[in-house]
């Protein structure tokens, strides 16, 4: 079993924050030199205590209309749908609905030229304050 010290710990606390930490950063929060960090990076990464760097996207200013739907769609219509780029993601769901869908559109035309393809019987949600 992997051993995390304080020195660790502080790496990791760091990293939760902001991925984007230097190494000589991290080296200054843990008080060590900065390839003391690399190397306890590199092996944080080698033991798998890190398995990636992500970034959280702030959707709120991204300029898309955001929907989502909630439908049950026939073999053809999800095959078209997939083909889409508005379409982000699609879900299979358990319940009165089968398929979740997840949209992003440039401008009103898109949308509705999309919305075409959806049946007529169907939950719709426009995503903005969560989302």
């Amino acid at each position: 079993m992997a051993y995390l010290d304080q020195k660790d710990k502080v790496i990791l606390e760091y990293l939760f924050q902001d991925a984007w930490y230097t190494t000589k950063e991290l080296a200054k929060f843990a008080k060590i030199t900065q390839p003391a960090a690399y190397t306890r990076l590199k092996r944080l990464e080698n033991e798998k205590f890190i398995l990636r760097y992500d970034a959280i996207i702030n959707y709120q200013l991204m300029p898309f209309i955001k929907k989502s739907y909630l439908c049950n769609l026939n073999e053809e219509q999800t095959r078209k749908i997939r083909e889409k780029k508005e379409c982000v993601v699609l879900l299979t769901n358990v319940g009165q609905y089968k398929h979740h869908l997840f949209c992003w559109y440039k401008n009103k035309t898109k949308q509705r030229r999309f919305e075409r393809l959806l049946p007529r019987k169907m939950e719709e949600f426009i995503l903005g304050k969560y989302i």
